[in-house]
């Protein structure tokens, strides 16, 4: 069995680069206007299938701004681009 290295980070997610063609994309748009449509219940219905059968999602549509959005993957990057040790003390 081959020996794992401290370092879990530098391993890729996935090898296969058509991960991002098969990733569920889901539409919320109709959650975000009439949660009690009936429309809403098959984007509610894809977001269950989805965790299910990936674990994880892209959501579209759902109102939340571009300056938050962008703000918040800026404060992902610094926080993984940080040493090991200091990301190893952040409870999960």
């Amino acid at each position: 069995m081959a020996e794992l290295k401290d370092d879990l980070d530098c391993y890729p997610i996935a090898e296969s680069g058509d991960l991002f063609d098969q990733l569920p994309v889901i539409d919320v748009s109709t959650v975000v206007s009439d949660a009690e449509a009936p429309e809403a219940k098959d984007a509610v219905n894809a977001i269950a299938r989805a965790c299910r059968e990936w674990g994880f999602f892209q959501v579209v549509n759902h109102g939340v701004s571009q300056s938050l959005i962008d703000a918040v993957w800026q404060n992902t990057r610094h926080f993984f681009d940080q040493p090991t040790p200091v990301k190893a003390a952040v409870m999960r």
